[in-house]
């Protein structure tokens, strides 16, 4: 019931960085306060709170946290929640409209993609026509920056510092999300420098090394992005 955009839930929050003495790098929301312990994200919440509630528990259980503002808060709260405090119907049922802007351009971008993916599959019978001396040199650089922007995905993700992705979204939310991990173990950051720099070391491959070895690497090289599409 905490919304940190209004200046209660922002003021009371506020405390709640300097009582919890919550660096930077883990100011974000969802945060959640249990006894004397702050959880930050949609990762880690889920992940330590049953055994935080177990522990506290244990002890005979926990009290509100002594946050200036909080008790006021609490004795406003009626028994039951009035429909203003529930999630909206809306946003439950089209979540699409709770971040409209930054889910319009990205609905853009997987349009892009597929329509890359379809062109590709057309041009498919061209493959063993070499590219032009443009369009060849552009591999290796588009390797190299999606590596970099991987790389700094994955520092985000492995260690919680706070995400710049621009004006547009809420990428520090989706960093620590379920779905900045492939399979709930690999950090999709970390498949990317992989998957980038498989590329890369493919088209070093099909310059140097002669003949079929040559063909083979530069017949790879779309299977590859093909793969990293999907």
């Amino acid at each position: 019931m905490l919304d940190v955009d209004q200046a209660q839930g922002k003021a009371i929050y506020h405390e709640a960085i300097v009582g919890y003495a919550i660096p930077e790098a883990r100011r974000s929301v969802p945060t959640m306060i249990i006894g004397d312990t702050a959880l930050v994200g949609s990762v880690e919440i889920p992940r330590r709170l049953p055994g935080l509630i177990e522990t506290l528990l244990a002890r005979g259980g926990s009290d509100w946290p002594p946050l200036p503002g909080l008790a006021d808060l609490l004795a406003a709260v009626p028994t039951s929640a009035p429909a203003a405090l529930l999630p909206s119907a809306t946003a439950e049922t089209l979540p699409f409209l709770r971040d409209l802007p930054a889910n319009a351009l990205a609905v853009v971008v997987l349009i892009g993609m597929l329509l890359t993916v379809m062109w590709a599959g057309i041009t498919w019978s061209r493959l063993g026509k070499p590219l032009t001396r443009r369009r060849d040199r552009s591999i290796p650089l588009l390797a190299i920056g999606g590596m970099a922007v991987a790389a700094y995905l994955t520092f985000i993700e492995t260690t919680g510092a706070p995400a710049i992705c621009g004006p547009v979204g809420d990428c520090q939310t989706v960093q620590q999300s379920e779905f900045a991990q492939l399979f709930g173990i690999i950090p999709v950051g970390a498949a990317g420098v992989a998957g980038y720099g498989t590329i890369l070391i493919v088209w070093i491959v099909a310059h140097l090394l002669p003949g079929t070895s040559s063909k083979r690497a530069a017949l790879l090289l779309p299977v590859l992005a093909l793969i990293g599409t999907l």
